[in-house]
């Protein structure tokens, strides 16, 4: 009976049930509390249960640092994840996760930067680089409220400083024709 307890102990082991597993080997250990095979799988059980937990808190403490924008704190767990429990179904979903994070982090990155620069021009007056600029960035970042905003920015002030050339324009023939 200790036997047929055990045997039914390792193949839930090896299909990954783990709990009915420890259930197993606590029944055949109440038949023979010193039978050593049974001794010797549940301190092995003992250990794979905490190497599990471990990771399933690491997996816990991942999500929470990738929430929080911390996604190198999360890279490092989600390492140790992999190195405790790589088959854990969750691990690669929130791999997932981490790598779009990842990559939006980047896409901001790349827009603060090309708002940067037509910035520049703007503030250098290069208004039709930096038309280009924004018409390109938009392109690239449909819909984002600040390109749009800085775009109309750009055109009205654009606007005014020609409004402002024709009037010098045309003060400079006044003045000429007198």
């Amino acid at each position: 009976r200790v036997q047929l307890c055990l045997e039914a102990a390792r193949n839930l082991i090896k299909d990954g049930h783990l709990r009915e597993a420890d259930s197993q080997v606590s029944s055949a250990l109440q038949l023979d509390s010193q039978f050593q095979p049974a001794l010797q799988l549940r301190d092995e059980l003992q250990q794979q249960l905490k190497r599990l937990q471990l990771a399933h808190d690491y997996l816990q403490s991942a999500r929470q640092k990738l929430m929080e924008g911390l996604l190198d704190e999360a890279a490092e767990l989600l390492a140790k994840v992999r190195e405790l429990d790589s088959a854990d179904q969750q691990l690669a979903t929130v791999e997932q996760q981490l790598t779009d994070a990842r990559q939006q982090q980047q896409s901001r990155t790349v827009l603060r930067d090309r708002l940067q620069q037509a910035r520049v021009l703007w503030g250098r007056r290069s208004y039709t680089e930096c038309l280009s600029l924004l018409a390109d960035i938009e392109a690239q970042f449909p819909g984002e409220d600040e390109v749009g905003r800085l775009l109309e920015a750009v055109q009205e002030d654009r606007q005014e400083q020609d409004k402002q050339q024709r009037l010098a324009e045309a003060r400079s023939l006044l003045s000429s024709s007198r």
